[in-house]
Order: structure tokens, then C-alpha cells, then sequence
């Protein structure tokens, strides 16, 4: 999918191109594919002149979490994808676009089995913020995988 056919299916659905206003930094699904957008491309310039006209407010602490993040995103081939799950102990991806699209970053979570199905319920009912298991990516050619919260964690 394009940038440009992302900004389009995204407003269609939450209309924020209109309400921007409704939607707080955090949740603004323009935001998130700007930053998606920058991210796979490692185009620092593009999210960095995005927040400084739409949030100039937050631009310092987003650059920070933007540069951290571009450095941590790793792409797995279908040969290991299983294998960095298993290795991993991870039992829920959370993705920022959404999760069915090639190219949607994931971010690996390690969560009580009990609590699955509460992250699971309703997760295809949005286009950003979705979660899934480990093998419902298995079969992809290729995974994109967010590491940046996990090294956080460690520290």
C-alpha cells in the first residue's frame, strides 16, 4: 500500500483529515502513518517536519522516541520468523498499522496467557493498533519487528 492510498483508507475510516482535533497525539492515525511512513523509509526529515507543523509541542520527545526506534526495527525473513518467537518466549504482537498490511512494524509483548484473548477480542475492528499471535504472521515473506520497547526494558 502507498503512503498516499494509507492517508486515504485511514481518513475514510476516521475522518481525521476533518476532526483533527478529536484525536490526541497519541492516537492521531495520520500520526502513525507519517511515522510508519518514516520509519520504513529511515527518513528522520519527514516525521521531524510533520511534528513541527501538526505537533510542534511534542516534536523533541517524538524525535528521541523516533530516533530510538529507526534503530531497532529489524526485518525477519520467513526462515526466522518462527525461530525469534521461540526464542524469544513472545505470545503477542502489537502492530502499528494494520496488522494484515505487508509492512506493518510489530511490536513483540510478553503477556499472561489468561489475558490473550482480552488483547485479541475485536483486533481487526481498527486499521492501527491491532494485536495478534506470533503465528499469524508465520506464513509471511518477510516481518518487520520493533525491538526499541523490549531494549527499553532491559536497561
Amino acid at each position: 500500500m502507498t503512503f498516499q492510498d494509507r492517508i486515504k483508507e485511514l481518513n475514510e475510516r476516521y475522518g481525521f483529515i476533518s476532526k483533527k482535533k478529536d484525536f490526541p497525539f497519541s492516537f492521531s492515525p495520520e500520526r502513525i502513518a507519517v511515522r510508519h511512513e518514516a520509519l520504513l523509509r529511515k527518513d528522520r526529515e519527514l516525521y521531524r517536519v510533520y511534528l513541527e507543523i501538526q505537533y510542534p509541542e511534542h516534536l523533541d520527545v517524538e524525535i528521541a522516541v523516533f530516533d530510538n526506534m529507526v534503530g531497532n526495527i529489524l526485518m525477519l525473513d520467513k526462515s526466522s520468523i518462527k525461530l525469534f518467537f521461540e526464542q524469544h518466549n513472545f505470545n503477542l504482537l502489537r502492530s502499528d498499522v494494520f496488522m494484515l498490511d505487508n509492512d506493518a512494524i510489530f511490536t513483540p509483548m510478553r503477556v499472561p496467557v489468561d489475558e490473550l484473548d482480552d488483547y485479541l477480542i475485536d483486533s481487526l475492528e481498527e486499521l492501527i493498533d491491532n494485536y495478534c499471535t506470533p503465528d499469524e504472521v508465520l506464513e509471511r515473506e518477510e516481518v518487520y519487528i520493533d525491538l526499541s520497547e523490549i531494549k527499553r526494558m532491559q536497561r
